[in-house]
């Protein structure tokens, strides 16, 4: 912990507030890491693809014949249900801090009053 206040520059009064930055910092170094080798993954699986085909494979274009193949969408009722749940929980995130910024703004106006008839009540 010295170590970090030495190399940070921290005074003794802002140890915690020193300590609390410097993990903030990690954790969003941890996770744009993180996000920079989630992209950078599909990038090396484009980079193979433009390797020539096997001749096994063939190079010319030849129409899919319908009869033998079917889409399977048996998947689509979960990624609904996914996206629903998804979206219902963002909408509800946005209606709780919204509540408790109405909430906040209340308290401060009260705040506020308290200290003007304070103000009012020293003054005379």
């Amino acid at each position: 912990m010295v170590q970090l206040e030495r190399w940070l520059g921290a005074k003794p009064h802002c140890r915690n507030l020193w300590f609390f930055a410097g993990f903030v910092t990690i954790r969003r170094t941890c996770a744009v890491v993180a996000v920079a080798l989630l992209l950078g993954t599909g990038g090396v699986a484009m980079a193979q693809d433009t390797e020539e085909a096997p001749a096994r494979y063939g190079t010319e274009f030849e129409a899919a014949d319908l009869t033998k193949h079917k889409e399977d969408l048996s998947g689509i009722p979960f990624m609904v249900g996914a996206y629903m749940v998804i979206w219902s929980g963002l909408f509800a995130y946005l209606y709780s801090v919204r509540k408790r910024n109405g909430q906040v703004s209340a308290q401060l106006e009260e705040l506020r009053a308290a200290i003007r008839l304070h103000d009012k009540g020293s003054d005379s």
